[in-house]
Formats: structure tokens, sequence, C-alpha cells
């Protein structure tokens, strides 16, 4: 009995955390959020961005200026060295050339060769085995440079340029990834609950067919109808009912698809709310194709990349302007390190200068590579045009399918309404003897032909809807 229980709690638990794991009642801003919030290719957009603003400071290293602080202390040790060289001899006027080595304190002019020389005490060089002892060294030193660029041709300001452009370009492009995900999550989040709708009408369907066939039955049973209709009937009903397997497939299809683009698991369990989207195309009439090149980011991202392109085609052209710089040098240095932090005024050196340096020819190379960026550069440009193309293609096409389903909701409306009061008449003269079961049947299908039309067409305007609100540029969550 014990086991029983604690079996009994175990089921009770995991049946409660699968049913805890269900998200029920989601509405279409809780699936754009979850999108957002799991979509990777959103996260890579914005991480992007901060590549993108980091290059925006790296930039303007082309421009401050370039600080250096070096700082060493070494030891060295040197054994005793024992080599054949070059050494000075005195002249003596008795045996003339005498190898009588110099003493390190002495002075002379080395004249080489000369010894008619007056001044000096004229010494020429022989080679002597000459033996350096050891000895031990210490060398500490500390120095301070800083380098600025005065000209290079303008690279540097276009780099900055190109660096913000890309920032630009790359914010453009993490709205359009995120006006992406909007869109995909309405389009599926609509067709979900169009297939839902559509479900409904099938199952509609299914208890109409249903309910005939029992009625066949029983008119066959007293002999108000033949068997065959029995049998006609039986067919229409397994073929609603296969109609109706088929459609609640198609619902767990869309329900998949809208896990996926939320980012979850395919097969999580998710209930939406059913909300009855608005409709108002008339607020779009008024934006024209030129306000849309404003405001959809994927065409201000290709813009941006033109300019990034033109940008990198100025970079190319300052290698053929020479690069002009001034530089400054400090520098502390002795064998005491105590020394290197004081006495400021000994044990020091500073250097500053100017330079230019001016690349005359490498081979093409300068050349080649400024052809190669006036040419990505015009590809760019027709890769912006052909956008624009595309984009205005996209808002006709929306923008007639967005007036064609309106219209056809009242069209299929209308039709429904028909095919309803059809079949009503149908079924009454069946009852009474004076039509056939065939005529019910067509009213039938008739009649879920006709829902179905007018629900594909509500939620295929809502999709037209957001479609064409995304080529303008102005989807919203």
């Amino acid at each position: 009995m014990k086991y029983l229980n604690l079996l009994m709690i175990l089921i009770f638990c995991i049946t409660f955390s699968g049913l805890a794991q269900v998200q029920k009642n989601l509405t279409l801003k809780d699936c754009i959020q979850i999108a957002i919030n799991n979509n990777s290719q959103l996260k890579n957009a914005e991480r992007n961005v901060s590549i993108a603003n980091s290059g925006v400071t790296s930039a303007y290293s082309y421009i401050l200026p370039q600080v250096n602080i070096s700082a060493s202390l070494s030891q060295t040790h040197q054994g005793e060295v024992v080599y054949l060289g070059d050494v000075p001899v005195e002249y003596d006027i008795r045996t003339r050339w005498s190898p009588v080595f110099l003493q390190p304190d002495e002075t002379s002019n080395i004249i080489g060769y000369s010894p008619e020389v007056q001044v000096g005490r004229p010494i020429r060089y022989e080679q002597h085995t000459v033996t350096q002892p050891t000895y031990d060294r210490r060398f500490n030193r500390f120095g301070v440079e800083v380098q600025q660029t005065i000209f290079d041709g303008g690279n540097w300001w276009n780099q900055i340029r190109k660096a913000k452009a890309d920032k630009r370009s790359s914010e453009h492009q993490e709205e359009a990834k995120r006006q992406d995900v909007i869109l995909n999550v309405k389009i599926y989040y609509y067709n979900l609950l169009k297939q839902i709708a559509l479900l409904k009408v099938q199952e509609k369907s299914y208890n109409s067919a249903e309910e005939q066939y029992k009625r066949t039955q029983s008119m066959y049973e007293i002999g108000s109808v033949a068997q065959a209709d029995v049998y006609k009937a039986k067919v229409t009903l397994g073929e609603v009912q296969s109609a109706l397997i088929a459609q609640q497939n198609t619902v767990a299809i869309a329900r998949y698809n809208l896990n996926y683009v939320m980012g979850q698991d395919p097969k999580t369990a998710i209930e939406i709310a059913e909300e009855e989207g608005e409709v108002s195309p008339q607020s779009y009439e008024n934006i024209t194709v030129d306000q849309a090149y404003q405001t959809n980011p994927g065409l201000l991202a290709h813009d941006e990349t033109v300019t990034s392109a033109e940008y990198n085609h100025k970079i190319s052209k300052s290698n053929f302007w020479p690069q002009i710089g001034v530089w400054a040098q400090y520098s502390r240095f002795s064998d005491e390190l105590k020394r290197v932090y004081s006495e400021y005024d000994k044990n020091y050196s500073w250097s500053a200068g100017i330079g230019l340096n001016y690349n005359i020819f490498n081979g093409f190379g300068d050349k080649a590579r400024k052809d190669i960026q006036k040419l990505n550069y015009l590809n760019q440009q027709e890769n912006y045009l052909e956008q624009k193309r595309i984009l205005k293609a996209q808002i006709e096409e929306n923008r007639l399918k967005l007036k064609a389903n309106q219209e056809l909701i009242q069209i299929n409306q209308e039709n429904l309404i028909s095919a309803e009061e059809d079949l009503r008449l149908a079924q009454e003269r069946y009852r009474v003897g004076s039509g056939t079961l065939l005529e019910v049947i067509e009213a039938q299908v008739s009649v879920t032909q006709a829902q179905t039309k007018v629900v594909s067409a509500k939620y295929n305007t809502l999709i037209s809807q957001a479609e064409l609100e995304a080529a303008l540029g102005i989807l919203k969550d």
C-alpha cells in the first residue's frame, strides 16, 4: 500500500508538471515577445550593433595620438673573450712601427699609415690577439614616446565615416530582423487561428453529415427512401471525416510552425487566444513608395552599405597621398635603478621630429585596391537600386492583396448566407420527398466551402496587412 501511494504521488507530479508546461491563452503580443527573446538571428544582430559601436571607437585611433610607455631592467654577464682583432700600434723612431699598445687614457690622432703628420702621435692598426676580461653589467631604462599623424590623404576621417555608416547599417539590420521576427509570428499566429477556425468548420460539416446519415437511416427504416441513399450518406460521412482528420493534422502542423518561429521546441504545448485583428487598409493609402524608402529598415541598411563602400573607395585613394606625422620621445637610463627615478637633470635623452612617408611605387598594388573598391561601390549601388525595385513591387502587391481579400470577405459572407438558405431548402425538400439526397449533399458542400472562404479571407486579410506594414517599414509588435 505504501509503494502504491508513492506511485500515485509520482504519477500526479509528472502529470502536474506536464500540465504546468502548457502555455495557455497566448496573445499575439505574448508570442511576439517570446520570439524576440528566443530568436538567435536577432540576438546576433544586436551583437553586431555592439561590434559596430566598437568599430567606431577603433576608427578614432587613426586620428588620436599614439602613446607608448616602455620600461626595462636587464642584467648582462659577459665571460672572458679571446679573439684576433685590429688594434692601434704606436710609431717609434728607432724601430719604426712598434707593437706598443696605446693606453686607454692616451690621446692621439688616428691617421692610419701617415707617419709624416706632425700633429699628434701617428698610429696604425695591426692584428693581435685581444683578451676581453669577464664583466657584469646592469642596465635600466624607462621611456615615453608619442606619435601623431598630421596628414594621411584623408584616410583617418574616411575610416571614421565608414565606421559610423557601418554602425547605422547594423542598427537598421537589427530593426529589419526584428520586423522579420514580428512578421513571421503574425503570419503563423494568424495561420494557426485560421486553421483552428477551419477545423471548427470541418467539425460542423461532420456533425451535419452525421445528422444527415442518421436522418437518412431513419427514413430508410420507415420506407421513405431507398437503401442507396443510406450508402450515399455513409460515404459522404466518411469523406467529411477524412477531411476532418486532415484538418486536425493541419492544425497540429500550424502549431508546430508557430512554436518554431517563437524559438521553442515545436512540440511545446501552447494554446493561443482568439484575437480579432483590426483591418484598416485606408490608413496605408496615403503612404507613398518614396516615404517607404525612408522607413523600411532593410532598404536603409542597403543605403548605408552603399555609403560604407563609398568611403572604402575614398580610403583606397588615400594611399596615393604622402603621410606626414610628428613624434617625440623621452627616456631615462642608468646602470643603477634609483638613478632612473631621481636626478632628473642627468641620465636622460629626448628627441622629436617630423616625418614624411610617400609610397612612389608598390607594384600597382594601390591602383588595384582602388579599382576593386570602386567596382565594389558600383556593385553596392546596383544592389540598392534592385532592392528599391523589389520593395516597390512588394508594396504594390500587398496593397492589391489586402484590398482583394477585404472585398472577398463581404462577397463570401453573402455567399454563405445564400448557401445556408439553399441547404435548409434542400433538406426540407428531401424530408417531404420532393428532393434528392444528392441535392442535400451538394448544398452541404457549398455551405462548407462558403464558410471556408469566409474564414480564409478574414485571416488572409490580416496576413496581407502585416506584410504591407513590413514592406512599408511600420510593422509594430
